[in-house]
């Protein structure tokens, strides 16, 4: 197709639809069925994103809105690193007070052009743009100021009452423990026709240049039901593949439908960006990161007093309790879970302080019972291992230079040593240095290695003491490989491309003429495009930071649902 040029103040509209979780091939495998995005694959870009190392959504989302890598952001995980809080109290959950950058529509907003942003993970609490914005992901429970302006959100519950910009739906939930996969499944659909319902009426109702809408259920659905439709899989159950095989082809079914009524709202000058953060493929098992440190002599842990023991005892028995009362659908009895573990149960009135500091979820991720003063390595976040190192941790041990270089080599060779006890294969594909993978002034804080595999999943916590567990709880995790469709009058038509989610944000800019900042470190995809300009540059904007932290409910709730979500 021919390459246009056009003059410098002609713009068309674009729609971005992320879809968090989706998964190229599977696409391809069921393209047939899926109309929408066929048409959009053989009329304009089809390819693979390539996602952060690792393939998580946070960092992701802050990657793909910035077009930065985590080291100049400074977010890396779900939570601060331990480096950078008190290790005695509440881990920090980061929300978008701690992305040290600004989003690509922080600079159209500049530039005078409107945008609406909706669902867009780690977005809370919402900015003020030039448009509207509807914060997603990581919304605490119960927020009310998770609108851009603030009276957007009346009209919102006014149109939708039971609307929750949250979208925690938790597998390990005692309500749907007591429903099962037919209320995870029912729950994850009512939150994406939430999400289609508001991104309708928005885009009829409201001025916009650039629109943005993320839909993130079938995230948690390529976790939990994955085994559904892979024979290869242990967890595979010939009678129940027959009820929920098919459920994962639905959903995409479910969003071709969805992508496909958003499209009767846009005119033909539209450009239309499909993408997710990542892609999806088997996990066979889990790793436990720590307990492995831990065995090879990295982690030291104290040995707990008589009272320790006593209040672990208790917590791990009440929860037990709690599941055993969900299976039984005692939940109803509203007195039950409050006085078994809440905040003013008798455990926790009575317990000691160091008790009471702990999450009765998250006994094992407290980090309260590390010896620090003679553990030289840690993990803490998704596949990343940190050194305890001297003037960076608050009880560091190790020194900088060669004592860090020798003890980062002998970590990556162990790790490398580790075989799958059913495979007998390698379980580590890749172990990263932080250099390899991050640049900027937050790498100092960065986790000094980053570990990759296929078909294991790598946990911080401890489970059960164990170091494998097969198979583990969720059946599927994530891949680098996300999706990149594109479709439009600026786009070339049947292109397959591979891009990274980091050249997301300088394209739209491109797209909109708008100049970008020379600390982006994605690249535009003039290769998708039919437009030509000259590419504008222009200094690093700054972004005025003022950290807004969570409330200690806020973050032990968020916790709670992250575990839950299977990312902690």
């Amino acid at each position: 197709m021919k390459t246009i040029k056009r003059k410098t103040e002609e713009r068309n509209k674009l729609l971005i639809i992320g879809l968090d979780g989706a998964t190229p091939s599977l696409i391809n495998r069921w393209i047939d069925e899926l109309p929408h995005f066929k048409e959009i694959k053989k009329n304009g870009i089809f390819g693979s994103l390539r996602s952060t190392i690792p393939p998580f959504s946070c960092p992701a989302w802050n990657c793909f809105m910035t077009g930065k890598n985590p080291g100049k952001i400074g977010i890396f995980d779900f939570q601060v690193g331990l480096s950078q809080f008190d290790v005695t109290s509440y881990p920090l959950i980061v929300n978008l007070t701690y992305q040290d950058s600004l989003t690509f529509w922080d600079i159209l907003s500049k530039a005078s052009l409107k945008v609406g942003i909706i669902n867009v993970p780690l977005t809370y609490p919402p900015t003020e743009i030039n448009g509207f914005m509807v914060s997603g992901f990581l919304t605490p429970p119960y927020a009310l100021d998770y609108t851009y302006p603030e009276w957007l959100r009346e009209e919102i519950e006014n149109f939708i009452p039971d609307y929750e910009p949250t979208e925690f739906v938790e597998m390990t939930s005692p309500e749907l423990m007591k429903r099962g996969e037919e209320g995870f499944l029912e729950e994850n659909l009512r939150c994406i026709e939430n999400t289609f319902r508001i991104t309708d009426y928005l885009i009829q109702n409201k001025e916009w240049d650039v629109f943005v809408a993320v839909f993130t259920p079938l995230d948690r659905l390529s976790h939990y039901f994955w085994h559904h439709m892979d024979k290869e899989h242990p967890k595979y159950n010939s009678g129940k593949a027959k009820k929920y095989g098919n459920v994962l082809k639905e959903f995409y079914k479910k969003l071709d439908e969805i992508i496909g009524e958003l499209q009767k709202r846009l005119d033909e000058k539209t450009n239309i960006i499909v993408m997710s953060d990542h892609g999806f493929g088997p996990a066979y098992g889990y790793f436990y990161l720590n307990n492995f440190l831990r065995e090879m002599g990295f982690l030291e842990v104290k040995k707990p007093g008589i009272i320790e023991v006593i209040f672990g005892s208790l917590f791990k028995g009440g929860k037990k309790l709690l599941k055993t009362a969900a299976k039984l659908g005692l939940l109803e009895l509203p007195f039950l879970k409050e006085a078994i573990l809440g905040e003013k149960s008798w455990i926790r009135r009575i317990a000691p302080k160091n008790i009471k500091l702990e999450h009765p979820y998250m006994r094992s991720r407290s980090f309260l019972d590390v010896d620090w003063h003679k553990t030289r390595a840690y993990a803490f976040g998704n596949n990343k291992i940190f050194v305890n190192l001297e003037g960076r941790e608050s009880k560091g041990i190790i020194k900088e230079g060669k004592e860090y270089e020798d003890l980062v080599k002998e970590l990556k060779d162990d790790l490398y040593m580790v075989k799958n006890p059913l495979t007998g294969k390698p379980i580590f594909t890749k172990i990263y240095k932080k250099n390899e993978i991050y640049k900027g002034g937050y790498t100092k804080v960065a986790p000094d290695l980053i570990v990759m595999g296929e078909e294991i999943s790598f946990k911080m916590g401890t489970g059960k003491g164990e170091i494998f567990e097969f198979p583990g709880l969720q059946s599927g995790d994530h891949r680098l490989e996300g999706l990149i469709m594109m479709r439009g009058p600026d786009i070339k038509k049947g292109k397959k491309i591979s891009a990274e989610i980091i050249d997301i944000a300088p394209t739209i800019l491109y797209m909109n003429n708008v100049a970008i900042p020379t600390d982006i470190d994605g690249k535009v995809l003039k290769e998708a495009l039919n437009i030509e300009y000259k590419i504008e540059y222009q200094k690093p904007i700054p972004k005025e930071k003022e950290l807004l932290e969570y409330s200690e409910e806020e973050s032990k709730e968020l916790q709670k649902r992250l575990k839950g979500l299977g990312y902690m």
